[in-house]
């Protein structure tokens, strides 16, 4: 019997725009044990180790995905602040929000809704068979559309702010002053949107276990991890 071990190769797709760099690589050292070919029942240690690298990913939950790969906590939790600090970003560069301009809390405050709106992410694995000699995981996601559910009361919002500059209420403040009154009261338009986040029809997603002959590591490869981000938000 063959003794494999799990890890997870995580997409670079965003390390562009990282303000500093992260440890990528989370590689273990305990393993599911493979049970004769006559029998799939060992099958349920790729669908945990697959639905641990989504909880990792996506919910910051990273005990399962420590225990079958062996990662560390700072290792487990790479690919999660990657995905926060990135949609922090495009919220940021959606909405105007000068994060080089203002305090240190504004970020804060949004990484913080960036985080709830991960703990959102809706997926569940549904099985997983044999496809010659590789494994495929197929996993059910529901595709979030968070900007649908923010957009009308962000724009609204903005509105507003836009007239009472146009009558003079803020002529006082400084340029940091601005965007930071201005950021204030989007982050809380923002926070409420979250419990109103809309959700597409489930699509499956195929997850073929890649392995690493030289290693004897299986893992998720970076096509994948980069096509289930995409299927995460709406289009």
């Amino acid at each position: 019997m063959k003794n494999k071990q799990f890890t997870t190769r995580l997409t670079a797709l965003v390390l562009a725009v990282m303000l500093a760099a992260i440890g990528m690589t989370g590689c273990g050292d305990t393993t599911p044990t493979e049970a004769p070919t006559e029998d799939t029942s060992y099958l349920q240690a790729y669908e945990e180790y697959v639905d641990s690298v989504l909880d990792a990913n996506y919910h910051a939950e990273y005990d399962a995905y420590m225990t079958i790969t062996g990662a560390n906590e700072e290792n487990a939790s790479n690919a999660h602040e990657v995905h926060v600090v990135n949609l922090v970003l495009q919220l940021a560069d959606w909405y105007d929000i000068k994060l080089d301009k203002l305090p240190e809390e504004i970020g804060d405050e949004l990484t913080e809704i960036c985080r709830e709106i991960y703990m959102k992410v809706d997926y569940r694995i549904s099985g997983s068979e044999k496809s010659g000699d590789s494994v495929v995981v197929l996993a059910e996601i529901k595709p979030m559309d968070y900007l649908t559910a923010a957009s009308e009361a962000a724009g609204q919002y903005t509105k507003d702010f836009n007239d009472r500059a146009k009558a003079g209420e803020f002529e006082r403040m400084t340029e940091s002053e601005y965007e930071n009154e201005y950021a204030k009261g989007l982050l809380e338009v923002l926070e409420d949107s979250v419990d109103d986040v809309v959700f597409g029809a489930a699509k499956t997603y195929r997850i073929k276990i890649q392995y690493d002959t030289n290693t004897g590591v299986s893992y998720i490869g970076e096509d994948d991890l980069a096509a289930i981000d995409q299927m995460i938000f709406a289009q």
